[in-house]
């Protein structure tokens, strides 16, 4: 078993470890250790994704969920959860109102239930046609005020 240190190193140059080796580092109350794992972590990220900061809309629409996982507050078993299912004109609006706060991005999520896929795919179909004729119409409108200079 490689020490924390060499874990460490291991992460830097293969960007693999296995789970005991993960599990040691975890473990690892070294003040010193921790540090380096952190100064390591934030050098990886800066290296991957600089220091640009991405922001993205969340909407989660519907809390009903087939599965009961303990950890989770919209498990089926929970009955104090109010239980709730977006229409598409909710989505939609969601996404509209985030787009003019400056959101460009989405996340939508939502507990695990069989039918509401249908109608998920078809949503997102429908908000990146809008998109693409939203941002196909500002880039227009660029184009003209450009052109008046």
């Amino acid at each position: 078993m490689l020490h924390a240190k060499e874990i460490i190193t291991k992460l830097q140059t293969e960007h693999k470890a296995s789970g005991a080796e993960l599990l040691e580092l975890l473990r690892c109350e070294d003040v010193y250790i921790k540090e380096e794992l952190r100064k390591a972590a934030q050098a990886q990220a800066q290296e991957t994704f600089g220091k640009a900061v991405y922001l993205r809309g969340l909407i989660e629409f519907s809390n009903f969920c087939k599965n009961d996982c303990l950890y989770c507050g919209i498990r089926k078993s929970n009955r104090s959860c109010s239980r709730y299912r977006l229409t598409e004109e909710d989505i939609l609006s969601c996404c509209k109102e985030g787009y003019n706060s400056g959101f460009r991005t989405f996340v939508m999520q939502g507990g695990e239930v069989g039918r509401d896929i249908h109608v998920f795919r078809d949503l997102v179909a429908d908000t990146s046609e809008e998109a693409i004729d939203r941002e196909a119409a500002y880039i227009l409108e660029f184009e003209k005020s450009m052109m008046r200079k």
